[in-house]
């Protein structure tokens, strides 16, 4: 599975980063969305990754995980 991660609002905005004044198309970010979900984060085990309580990903159960990939998994 292939995750995206999108930062929650009070993180992003703490941030002293610069924005780009151009804009770009954004759609649905999965060309999957039968197989596709959104799940936040709790607990603090991925920091090290970026990815931080409260975080929102979008996971692709369609895609195929390859080496370096975080996937989520289910039992």
């Amino acid at each position: 599975m292939f995750c995206i991660l999108l930062g929650d609002y009070e993180t992003v905005s703490r941030l002293n980063t610069p924005m780009f004044l151009e804009r770009v198309s954004a759609g649905f970010p999965s060309q999957h969305p039968a197989a596709t979900f959104f799940v936040r984060i709790q607990g603090e085990s991925m920091i090290d990754a970026g990815i931080y309580p409260g975080d929102v990903l979008v996971v692709d159960r369609a895609l195929r995980a390859t080496h370096g990939d975080i996937i989520i998994a289910s039992l």
